[in-house]
């Protein structure tokens, strides 16, 4: 994957700029919003190189050519560092996997291997479709019911009900103008569409439907999951 940035993704420009074999080269590339930072991450066996373009002030950001004059900056540093010292690179041998990585089948709803789980009070046997993850140090353990990092209560309630059939929404993305995220505009509309966030407050009965209500992203709303959805904005 890695070494698939440099072949044929967002670093291609660096292979014509290097003196030295490629084959165990990998990397990686990356930028923040608006262009205001921009890095490169280069590793043989041997090294691992880095090099960050960016202003710390905010205002001012970078031209959209940036990533390709960073990349320019990076090879110059590497046929330097083989220039000196080409041994360092390793360039011959093979990047190992460490013996602190190792790999587990795990279900891709979760992350997590199988298991049961209690949702609303009933005991849900978690089986299906698997991945192959590494892990550093750590073994993935059996699904329990707040299986990820940093979900809230609603968070869960929200995923385990869309799991069992309710559509609450679970997945789906809404989109506001500047207009609407600002409290001072005094921007009022009312609009149909699909209101849904994972962390909306919802109750739900057996025949699938769901009320939601809560605040999300300074946006107030209401919501059902008939086709007419309304929504306030203010």
């Amino acid at each position: 994957m890695l070494a698939g940035v440099l072949t044929d993704g967002t670093a291609t420009s660096i292979y014509d700029q290097l003196y030295f074999n490629t084959n165990n080269l990998v990397g990686k590339t990356g930028t923040s919003n608006d262009n205001r930072d921009i890095w490169f991450i280069g590793s043989t066996p041997g090294i691992t190189l880095a090099s960050w373009m960016g202003y710390d002030s905010t205002g001012r950001n970078l031209t959209d050519n940036s990533s390709q004059i960073n990349e320019r900056y990076w090879s110059k540093l590497a046929n330097s560092v083989y220039q000196i010292n080409p041994s360092l690179m390793r360039l011959e041998d093979d990047h190992e996997k460490p013996s602190t990585v190792t790999s587990s089948k795990v279900l891709k709803l979760t992350g997590q291997l199988p298991g049961t789980v209690s949702i609303n009070g009933s005991s849900q046997n978690l089986n299906g479709s698997t991945v192959t993850s590494l892990y550093n140090n750590w073994t993935p353990k059996a699904t329990s019911y707040e299986f990820g990092i940093g979900g809230s209560a609603r968070n869960y309630e929200t995923f385990w009900n869309h799991y069992l059939g309710y559509n609450n929404g679970y997945g789906s993305i809404t989109y506001s103008t500047a207009d609407e995220l600002n409290p001072t505009s005094g921007y009022s509309s009312r609009r149909s569409g699909t209101a849904a966030t994972t962390t909306n407050n919802y109750t739900a009965n057996t025949t699938g439907t769901a009320a939601t209500t809560g605040t999300t992203t300074g946006t107030n709303y209401t919501a059902n999951t008939n086709p007419t959805d309304t929504e306030t904005t203010n």
